[in-house]
């Protein structure tokens, strides 16, 4: 792995007023998993009509490799959990949601979701030979 390329987060986050974007993704990011971040890029944006007409940004954030322990603050998140290329490119073949009793499987947003474009760009740059990857 890389210093700063291999590593994407995908988060929700709420600014305040006076933040730049970039400043908010990196508070939200060490406030709610304790991650530094090290770079930023944009990648597309999405209408989101709750609660009141809204729309959401998507970035690509990478961490140094060096700092990638999760401190998860549970009064914000659930959950928050690295996941490996090749967990990806199989949950990205599912293709219908898990039904009860059936076993577990990785289950993404769907095709039409901001995190499902951000998840499926992450793979593409991660299969590319490295020459390839664009920053």
């Amino acid at each position: 792995m890389s210093a700063m390329t291999d590593l994407s987060v995908y988060l929700s986050v709420w600014g305040t007023a006076g933040e730049t974007v970039e400043e908010t993704l990196s508070r939200e990011l060490a406030e709610e998993v304790g991650l530094e971040v090290c770079g930023l890029s944009y990648s597309s944006s999405q209408h989101w009509p709750f609660p009141h007409s809204s729309f959401m940004m998507g970035f690509h954030a990478s961490v140094s490799p060096a700092h990638t322990q999760l401190s998860v603050d549970h009064t914000e998140l659930e959950d928050a959990r690295w996941f490996s290329l090749e967990e990806i490119t199989c949950a990205l073949q599912v293709k219908t949601p898990p039904r009860t009793g059936d076993p577990p499987v990785l289950w993404l947003p769907p095709k039409h979701a901001i995190a499902n474009r951000l998840i499926t760009e992450w793979t593409g740059r991660q299969q590319r030979p490295r020459d390839q990857v664009q920053v």
